[in-house]
């Protein structure tokens, strides 16, 4: 359940580079705790990237910008405490 993890980072090979792909993240919205969350080189395969919107704690997130994503990254920046 990992419901007490608050920090998460996730990704592929940045050096090859190489993406890893994961089906979702809804898996993200049970984890209530999470505070800095990093999704590098990684592609949501159903582009919903909504579960972040849902998480209460967030201090600090980036993820990797992909064709198609919902909610765009221009509408995750405006809405999440995003790092540079």
């Amino acid at each position: 359940a990992l419901q007490s993890v608050t920090d998460l980072s996730l990704g592929g090979d940045w050096i090859a580079p190489r993406n890893a792909h994961i089906h979702s993240i809804a898996f993200l919205q049970n984890m209530s705790q999470l505070s800095h969350l990093l999704l590098h080189t990684v592609i949501v395969d159903d582009q919903d990237y909504s579960p972040l919107l849902a998480l209460p704690n967030l201090q600090d997130v980036r993820v990797m910008a992909t064709r198609g994503m919902r909610p765009s990254i221009d509408e995750l920046k405006a809405a999440l405490p995003w790092s540079a």
